[in-house]
């Protein structure tokens, strides 16, 4: 019987005793293997921590800190309506973006908010992790009393394990309007 304080603990300490005294007329099957194919719940933690510092980092204005979520030749593509608009490919060019586009909503008094959800990741073959997350863009001005809606769309992303853990290796932002 495995230790109750172990994943999965509960189930053989309480549950399963229970099921044997019930005549064993349930039957239950229980496999921890794990195929190539899966993603393991600290990789997937790990990911969706990378995909929420992004979020978090640009909204406080945080240039080296966004950058540096990227590996040093990560590709970045900003596509509208369909169409490429933007693509970066070092860590200079998305500093120098970064520092630009912060510097300008500060200026502005402009409080951007990224929801970031429904991210969906999968194991390509080469080790890499292929993901797809939902996002909304609000900003926000002292002067207006509520957030306005600035865009709507899809991130995806490629996700490389470094060994400073996990990276964009590829980000293509595609909002839904022009």
């Amino acid at each position: 019987m495995k230790n109750s304080s172990s994943p999965g603990g509960w189930f053989f300490a309480t549950l399963l005793p229970m099921l044997a005294l019930a005549g064993g007329c349930i039957s239950v099957e229980i496999t921890r293997t794990t195929t190539s194919s899966q993603i393991s719940l600290g990789d997937r933690k790990a990911i969706m921590d990378l995909i929420s510092r992004y979020g978090h980092t640009w909204d406080n204005k945080d240039a080296e800190g966004w950058t540096g979520l990227f590996t040093e030749n990560a590709a970045w593509h900003y596509h509208a309506a369909g169409e490429l608009k933007n693509s970066i490919h070092s860590q200079t060019g998305r500093l120098n973006f970064a520092n630009e586009k912060l510097e300008q909503f500060a200026e502005q008094g402009i409080q951007t908010r990224h929801l970031q959800t429904n991210t969906l990741l999968t194991r390509n073959a080469d080790g890499t992790i292929h993901g797809e997350t939902i996002f909304i863009v609000t900003w926000q001005s002292a002067e207006e009393p509520a957030p306005m809606l600035i865009h709507t769309g899809v991130y995806r992303d490629t996700f490389v394990k470094t060994i400073h853990g996990w990276k964009f290796s590829r980000r293509e932002v595609h909002v839904d309007h022009e």
